[in-house]
């Protein structure tokens, strides 16, 4: 193995590595696995890691794995908990890392042009030195990267405004698993659709082209106390008419702050949920903003809370893990749903017998990214698997109420026949077969389950921990 390894070794040095300790950094991503799970169904260690520090050396590595038929992982801030950045059977692991920084900024036409691995909170910070802004940009920012996000789902800040970073995407450079680069771009021959969200298993995308914003003058956070996620939609479905529109809508329940008040965090309520509204503008649209809040909260029945609660919320915004410090593991499933199904959907989850954070998002006017996040120990092995089964529950809730995982990997692979249509499945492989012939991008996740994550033995045997989970407490954590 090492022989194959033995060009890049010499070409590049100091951008790739085969030591051990360095190489089991890349084993997990945020979601901590049993060993008894991971060694049983995958490889995750990769057998060599590769940190290029531009262009030439993801072609030279591409052109290997092409030659000698070896699995290709792209990496960056591995920022989700569905292992789709973790290797399933070994291969070269391209950590993106290091090819960072913004390349361009079009003032003219409001575009930027940022490398790969550059982490959103540093492009937010350049753009607003020359008076610009991001349109959306992850709850994550401070770690997950340009790429990350154009492989993933696309939503986060800024989405109740402004929808899916990919419609804020023009071009991407991308090096296919054929042996050549190619602009992807809304139309043409490799139209940027068929790779955006799709976790890394068509290419390795080294630079991102993206609109942009004017910086706004003035900005607005407005924070609402609720008793009920029945308020939370009569207030969603009010901001949909109003002009002006708000640019970020984010919850969060009583959970999630007594959580927080169990560490030593200062919290705004106790008892109740809170949503932050975020309005960014003119000064004139921002004097509109509060007059229609004050509003919408009579008509609601919600409560104005202090207009500091909704800064200091606002500030926080990027932190939505931090009860993870009560660990020692934070457990979570993440999902996306109709409005209107939220409050059947928290009181599914609030069955669980399990104590849970829910906090979301809003992706637009009609459908939320919901993140429910509760504790556990993943040193007490029996005990954690049991605890991991509940994640089952929560997408279970979801697919019912029309809903789906909000990302796939290979943990959610499972659900993909509950949620996709047969047709979208079938394009998604062909198009996978068309770019990746070799089937070296990222294999093992994203279009099918593994073998001993089949469906139906997957549910059998989350069913029946769930069961005895409920009938005699294990795996309950706190």
């Amino acid at each position: 193995m090492t022989q194959k390894y033995q060009r890049l070794m010499e070409e590049f040095q100091d951008q790739v590595t085969r030591d051990d300790f360095e190489r089991s950094f890349y084993t997990r991503d945020l979601a901590s696995v049993p060993p008894i799970m991971t060694r049983l169904m995958f490889q995750t260690k990769p057998d060599l890691v590769v940190s290029p520090l531009n262009e030439e050396c993801i072609e030279e590595t591409m052109r290997l794995a092409i030659e000698e038929r070896l699995a290709v992982i792209p990496r960056a801030g591995a920022t989700t908990a569905y292992m789709n950045t973790v290797p399933a059977d070994g291969g070269i692991l391209i950590d993106l890392n290091r090819l960072r920084g913004v390349l361009d900024i079009d003032k003219e036409n409001l575009l930027a042009e940022a490398w790969s691995g550059t982490p959103w909170y540093e492009v937010e910070q350049t753009l607003q030195k020359n008076g610009f802004s991001l349109c959306t940009y992850p709850s994550s920012a401070v770690a997950a990267t340009v790429g990350g996000w154009f492989n993933t789902e696309g939503y986060g800040i800024g989405s109740m405004q402004y929808g899916c970073f990919h419609d804020q995407v023009e071009a991407a450079q991308i090096y296919l698993p054929q042996g050549k680069w190619i602009d992807a771009r809304q139309e043409g021959s490799y139209p940027l659709s068929w790779f955006m969200g799709k976790e890394g298993t068509l290419g390795i995308v080294s630079r991102v082209r993206f609109r942009i914003r004017h910086l706004p003058e003035a900005e607005y956070h407005a924070a609402l106390a609720i008793d009920s996620f029945t308020q939370l939609v009569s207030i969603i479905n009010r901001l949909a008419g109003q002009a002006p529109g708000a640019y970020n809508v984010q919850f969060s329940d009583s959970d999630c702050f007594s959580m927080q008040a169990d560490l030593g965090y200062e919290v705004p309520l106790h008892d109740r949920h809170l949503v932050c509204i975020t309005y960014q503008g003119s000064a004139e649209e921002i004097k509109a903003a509060k007059k229609n809040v004050q509003q919408l909260a009579a008509d609601t029945g919600a409560e104005m809370m202090p207009e500091q609660v909704g800064q200091e919320v606002w500030d926080d915004r990027l932190y939505a893990l931090k009860i993870k410090r009560g660990g020692p593991t934070l457990l979570a499933g993440e999902v996306a749903l109709s409005a209107d199904k939220i409050p059947l959907f928290y009181q599914q989850v609030k069955k669980l017998n399990q104590r849970t954070a829910v906090y979301g998002h809003f992706m637009g006017p009609n459908k939320a990214n919901i993140l429910v996040q509760y504790y556990a120990d993943e040193s007490k092995n029996i005990q954690y698997l049991f605890q991991m089964a509940k994640t089952k529950r929560i997408y279970d809730a979801a697919i019912s109420l029309g809903g789906r995982p909000y990302g796939v990997g290979i943990w959610n692979s499972v659900y993909l026949k509950r949620v996709f249509p047969e047709d979208i499945l079938r394009q998604r492989k062909a198009i996978k077969q068309e770019l990746d012939p070799l089937g070296i991008m990222n294999p093992g996740k994203y279009y099918s389950p593994p073998a001993l994550l089949h469906p139906v033995l997957f549910g059998m045997g989350s069913g029946i921990a769930n069961g005895i989970s409920s009938l005699v407490g294990i795996g309950k954590g706190r």
